[in-house]
């Protein structure tokens, strides 16, 4: 991995159904540190209205302490004791550990450092202008 692009490439492709480099085969056991952490929470499944919200992650890998309350994680990686908040909609990107993302925020094809905090409606991937 040479370059951000290969970087980002190389993550992303672990989000499909059977990635080249599968963390999940038997046969290959993966060798890491393991923080003691609580395991992934998915909160709020509200619906109906307007204003519906619910927790989830779809075709993504999230880590352990991480929690999704009420936002959208799609083919994207959420670092461990990171949050993603209510009406936020993220999309091929990579969150490093404990990256909290404020309520309403859009993300798209981002790389997010650690411990970075995205206020309430920001937008990142959007209108490149």
């Amino acid at each position: 991995m040479g370059t951000i692009d290969s970087y980002f490439e190389a993550n992303i492709e672990m989000t499909a159904v059977e990635p080249q480099l599968n963390l999940y085969d038997d046969h290959w056991p993966l060798r890491t540190y393991q923080p003691n952490l609580p395991p992934a929470k998915f909160v709020f499944n509200s619906e109906g209205d307007s204003e519906a919200r619910r927790g989830e992650a779809l075709d993504s890998l999230v880590c352990a302490g991480a929690i999704i309350s009420g936002g959208q994680v799609v083919r994207s990686i959420v670092g461990q004791q990171s949050r993603v908040n209510s009406y936020t909609h993220i999309e091929d990107s990579i969150l490093f550990s404990r990256v909290n993302v404020g309520r309403h925020c859009r993300i798209r094809r981002a790389i997010i450092d650690k411990d970075v905090e995205l206020p309430e409606g920001t937008e990142v991937g959007f209108d490149h202008d």
